[in-house]
């Protein structure tokens, strides 16, 4: 069996804030797992990949963050917030808040895409 790569990072927010389900028995009791792209799910005792809820498409940022969802990160190591900043549809996370609200930001713009497969 392969050992599968642990988790550097994980979303500030529990899985299920962001829709996610488990895969197996469709639940919403879980949490992040300790293994990379997977979850925890409490029912069924098992790291799963569950379903992606919110980031099975193409995210539209600014609207997420107006409805209050953080995509802001904890650096397992540290310990640490990571904070998203956005700039020419490019994401990155850094330990200092961003300069500007994005969810103030009243230019509409198009989706930004978030992917989580990207860890680190």
């Amino acid at each position: 069996m392969e050992a599968k790569p642990k988790r550097e990072w994980c979303w500030i927010m529990k899985p299920q804030s962001y829709e996610m389900t488990c895969d197996l028995c469709g639940g919403s009791n879980l949490e992040w797992s300790e293994f990379d792209h997977m979850i925890w799910c409490y029912d069924c005792q098992k790291d799963t990949p569950g379903k992606g809820g919110l980031f099975d498409g193409p995210i539209p940022l600014h609207l997420c963050l107006e409805l209050g969802f953080s995509f802001d990160r904890i650096n397992i190591a540290t310990g640490k917030r990571l904070y998203l900043h956005e700039d020419n549809d490019h994401c990155e996370w850094k330990e200092e808040p961003a300069n500007n609200a994005l969810a103030a930001d009243p230019k509409p713009r198009r989706s930004v895409e978030i992917v989580p497969a990207t860890e680190g």
